[in-house]
């Protein structure tokens, strides 16, 4: 009896050491799997940083931090492969992602701290006075006019208030990477009288964090005796223009945004037309705004005897790419900064307005300005290290639902670089190919 029960307790044993050694086996298998371990701090103040760090389980390749939802919430200020900078912007909720090895690691972080900050007529405002001002911003916000102007995107409402510029300064803003803003700005003294009269300047802007953009914000009428009001019904950005193709622009106003005011002056006809423009994405992401060239109307509005007059937008259009403006997917391979032209009129990327922009060497940039019928020869580049504009010698004519993705490369042969130091191709596709890609 003794024996058996010895028997039974050292098979029990065996089993237990079997299991042992097969559940240690299972879970050195399961380990091997690629991995991501975040640690750090799960909250931080609005205006304030923390740092997150990621170690690599079984893998060793570079680790991509993003911010996978809560973008107005909180951005990456700086990253490396394995530490991420973050910046609380306002209070709310955001998550961090870091990937690599085909693998992510979410983390949730709470952001504290009022996004108001102001008193009176200022009580809504966006973490006033301050706004979305930051020095490691990539865009600067130029103001021209000798008074203080309330600097906002889209629409001057309280929420979307991004910064105060002192006359004649300027500011550098962070904002959401990968998107396009209308930066609209107002004279600071008319809004604090009245804020449904205080007059806007409209300029589209695109933020990045790698390109560098400058935008002027000067209001042209500082006060407004009448109000005209847009309401957007369509899924496009519309640019309301002058019908004498000057380009003054009355307003931009952003997808169904509704009751967008801009004041104007009584006794006055404004002849305009309504330019639609539509997002444009590559490999999901937002990189420009072309003209639907099919959906262009013209009207007038009167303000004789009248103080209000009211502007619906009902373009509709298909939703094929046939129409688009010809666009330009340029690729600085020269070894040099440049500026880019067409003719006289120097390019920005995207389709923005901004001041002198330059395109670094090895950098992409998509243009839009362009009509149907021009020739790829009157694209041209300049730069400090050469004598001269350097034109595109390749002759291709542009044409309406195409993308043309042109090349600046270093002229190799040796018998004419020195006066023809650009090296040029120049690639037809069409929209819907190249925006599916």
């Amino acid at each position: 009896m003794i024996f058996k029960r010895k028997g039974k307790i050292l098979l029990g044993v065996f089993l237990a050491m079997s299991l042992l050694v097969f559940g240690a086996s299972c879970s050195d298998d399961e380990d091997d799997d690629p991995s991501i371990t975040i640690n750090g701090a799960s909250t931080v103040e609005a205006g304030s940083e923390i740092t997150l760090t990621a170690t690599k389980n079984n893998f060793s390749s570079t680790i991509n931090w993003s911010v996978a939802t809560g973008g107005d919430y909180a951005t990456i200020k700086e990253a490396s492969d394995t530490s991420c900078v973050i910046t609380g912007v306002a209070a709310g909720t955001a998550t961090i992602r870091a990937a690599a090895a085909g693998v992510s690691r979410d983390w949730q972080i709470t952001v504290t701290g009022s996004s108001t900050g102001g008193t009176g007529v200022y009580a809504d405002f966006y973490n006033y006075p301050t706004g979305k001002q930051n020095s490691t911003g990539t865009l600067t916000l130029k103001n021209q006019v000798n008074s203080k102007v309330l600097v906002f995107t889209d629409s001057v409402a309280p929420a979307n208030y991004i910064g105060t510029i002192p006359a004649q300064e300027t500011i550098k803003v962070k904002l959401t990477a990968g998107k396009f803003y209308n930066i609209v700005a107002v004279q600071q003294s008319v809004y604090e009288e009245n804020p449904e009269l205080a007059a806007q300047t409209s300029k589209l802007a695109y933020y990045s964090d790698t390109q560098a953009y400058t935008v002027s914000v000067s209001p042209d009428n500082l006060t407004g005796s009448a109000t005209w009001i847009f309401n957007n019904n369509t899924n496009y950005w519309v640019s309301v223009e002058h019908v004498d193709n000057s380009g003054e622009t009355y307003a931009v106003i952003a997808p169904n945004a509704k009751r967008v005011s801009v004041p104007v002056q009584t006794n006055n006809t404004y002849p305009y037309k309504l330019v639609y423009k539509k997002e444009l994405k590559y490999n999901n992401m937002t990189i420009a705004v072309a003209e639907k060239t099919a959906m262009a109307e013209n009207d007038e509005a009167s303000f004789y005897n009248l103080t209000t007059f009211t502007t619906h937008i009902n373009g509709t259009a298909t939703e094929n790419d046939d129409d688009l403006a010809p666009c330009v997917q340029f690729i600085n391979n020269t070894g040099k900064t440049i500026r880019v032209y067409n003719g006289q009129r120097q390019l920005t990327d995207a389709g923005i307005a901004t001041d002198d922009y330059t395109l670094a060497s090895g950098i992409t940039a998509y243009f839009t300005a362009f009509t149907a019928e021009t020739s790829s020869t009157s694209l041209n580049v300049s730069s400090v290290a050469w004598t001269g504009a350097q034109s595109c010698t390749e002759n291709v004519t542009f044409q309406k639902g195409k993308v043309y993705v042109v090349t600046a490369a270093p002229n190799t042969d040796s018998t004419t670089s020195a006066t023809n130091p650009v090296s040029w191709t120049v690639v037809e596709k069409t929209a819907s190919e190249f925006y599916e890609e």
